[in-house]
C-alpha cells in the first residue's frame, strides 16, 4: 500500500517537494525494516538491536507520512519548512528528546538495565547497564522539562490562534 502511494505521489505531485520527500523517506525506512527483519530471523542481529531498530523506524515511517499527509492537506505548501520562531524550534528539540526518550527507554527495556539500576531517582552504577539506565533517566529529565516549557510557550504565545483541525 506504502509503495502504491508512493508511486501515485510520484506521478501526482512530483512538483510537491513536501510531499513526495517523505513519502521516500518513509519507502527507504520501510525497505531497511525489511532488511533488519531479514538479518533478525538469520541471527545477524541480536534481538534487543533488532527490536531498537524496528521502533526508530516505525517512529521515522509513521512521521514522515503525516508530514506527507498534512502537506497534501495544505492549500499552500512551504517549499521548504523554516523554523524561525522560538516556538517552532523548542517544538522540534522537544519532538526529538520525545523520540530519543522512546529509542532509550526501549534499550533499557530489551537489555534488562532497570534491573541494574536499583536507586531511585539516581543510583551509583556499577555496570554499562547501570550507565545506560542512569542516561535514560536523564533524558526522561530533559524532557520532562522540554515539554513543560513548550506547554507554557504554547499558552502564553499559541491561544490566540485558531484551532488548526476542529474535533
Amino acid at each position: 500500500l506504502g509503495l502504491g502511494v508512493w508511486i501515485w505521489a510520484g506521478k501526482q505531485l512530483r512538483d510537491s517537494r513536501l510531499v513526495w520527500l517523505p513519502l521516500s523517506l518513509s519507502v527507504i525506512a520501510f525497505s531497511i525494516e525489511i532488511l533488519i527483519s531479514a538479518a533478525g530471523v538469520l541471527g545477524y542481529l541480536p534481538t534487543a538491536v533488532e527490536s531498537i531498530l524496528h521502533l526508530g523506524l516505525a517512529l521515522l515511517i509513521l512521521g514522515s507520512q503525516l508530514v506527507a499527509l498534512c502537506a497534501v492537506f495544505q492549500v499552500s505548501i512551504p517549499v521548504r519548512l523554516r523554523y524561525r520562531t522560538p516556538f517552532a524550534r523548542l517544538s522540534l528539540i522537544t519532538l526529538l528528546a520525545v523520540f530519543t526518550l522512546l529509542v532509550s527507554g526501549t534499550l533499557v527495556s530489551v537489555t534488562g538495565a532497570s534491573a541494574a539500576c536499583d536507586g531511585w531517582p539516581l543510583c551509583t552504577p556499577l555496570s554499562v547497564l547501570g550507565w545506560l539506565n542512569l542516561a535514560h533517566r536523564v533524558i526522561v529529565a530533559v524532557t520532562s522539562l522540554l515539554v513543560v516549557l513548550l506547554m507554557g510557550k504554547a499558552w502564553r504565545t499559541q491561544r490566540s490562534y485558531p484551532a488548526i483541525l476542529v474535533s
